[in-house]
């Protein structure tokens, strides 16, 4: 489809005043009274009157040519700019027929007590303030239109452009402010930003939403802030208090994004209450207990994930390291030659050297 300029016979981004020439010399050779019975000619007629109507409106046009210098499908510009154009036009209609029932009203002689002239001037302030407001909000909101469609098309910077918009001119609209935190920390990597977008959002919400609870908490764990993390983690826990695949969730951002053995090792036993056949819960609570030094523990939460079906290499392995830690060398070579004989490409240095005579792997065919 042509875009609007192209329509006009105009280069992009032509001038209002130009929009306007060229509209009346086409609507003059197109107009159905000239092409009676012409369908081409009236299809025709309907684009030029709707290309006049985005190009000589100044809002819509600035957003417009926003979009047209980006490459955005004409179809979603047009919808966009209908959806504004729209939105102002009953806005405008309101007002007009507000101030219309007040010249009508205005030639009656009515004698105005002092009450009711405060009366009146508060009603007029008060409608005031409310149309400016509400050319506010579709402004900020034909914004978050077009961020969602840049970020459905995947021009996230674009979409931030015009969501930043949307924020700065409405800040309580949460929607603009939840979709920014989603770029923010899903697609740019940004966590300080996410942090801050999802807090508007939930400041801004009319009812608590959990969804910006829990991805702020892990925007808090990508920058590694404990504090800000839990609370929000928590607070997830009153919403969904049985839910143990939250709590496997939150479990594993503690333990692989935050790295929070502390944080980590309380929600993995809390896991293991509810179900001690979690193998992740017990692989990851014994590593935990090894990378303290707590070798005995360690042993035994690998042993428990073994004892209840986990035949994985790495598990044996874990386990083989804890036992050379406790000095017990020929249990520690004998899950040696298990890991080797489920993974025969296994290597370390140390177990090697003091399993070299227990261990014989078949060649790998």
């Amino acid at each position: 489809m042509k875009n609007y300029y192209e329509i006009l016979g105009l280069p992009n981004f032509a001038t209002a005043l130009e929009a306007k020439k060229a509209f009346k010399a086409l609507a003059m050779q197109y107009h159905p009274d000239k092409n009676p019975d012409d369908k081409t000619a009236e299809e025709k007629f309907k684009l030029i009157n709707e290309a006049h109507r985005i190009l000589t409106n100044e809002q819509a046009k600035a957003n417009y040519d926003s979009l047209l210098e980006s490459g955005y499908n004409q179809d979603d510009i047009a919808e966009l700019a209908k959806k504004s154009e729209e939105y102002q036009r009953r806005q405008q209609q309101k007002y007009a027929a507000y101030q219309d029932f007040l010249r009508r009203n205005a030639k009656k002689d009515y004698h105005v007590t002092n009450t009711q002239a405060a009366l009146i001037a508060i009603f007029v302030v008060g409608y005031a303030l409310a149309f400016g407001n509400n050319l506010v909000n579709a402004y900020s909101r034909v914004q978050y239109l077009f961020g969602l469609a840049a970020f459905e098309k995947k021009e996230y910077k674009i979409a931030v452009s015009h969501l930043e918009r949307s924020v700065e001119t409405d800040g309580s609209f949460e929607r603009s402010s939840a979709l920014l935190g989603k770029i923010n920390l899903e697609k740019l990597g940004h966590y300080g930003e996410a942090v801050e977008n999802y807090g508007k959002a939930i400041r801004n919400a009319e009812k608590e939403n959990p969804e910006y609870f829990y991805q702020q908490g892990l925007a808090h764990c990508h920058l590694g802030n404990e504090a800000g993390a839990k609370p929000n983690f928590d607070k997830l826990l009153v919403f969904y208090p049985d839910s143990l695949r939250l709590k496997q969730q939150i479990a594993d951002h503690y333990f692989y994004v935050l790295r929070s053995d502390t944080l980590s090792a309380a929600m993995y036993k809390l896991i293991l209450k509810t179900d001690s056949t979690k193998h992740e819960a017990l692989v990851n609570l014994g590593s935990i207990y090894y990378n303290h030094g707590n070798f005995r523990w360690a042993a035994d939460y690998f042993s428990k994930s073994i004892g209840r079906g986990n035949q994985a290499a790495d598990v044996f392995a874990k386990r083989s390291l804890s036992y050379l830690s406790l000095q017990n060398t020929p249990l520690a070579c004998q899950d040696w030659k298990k890991a080797k004989s489920l993974s025969p490409n296994l290597s370390h240095d140390v177990l090697d050297f003091f399993c070299a005579d227990s261990v014989q792997v078949s060649p790998v065919e």
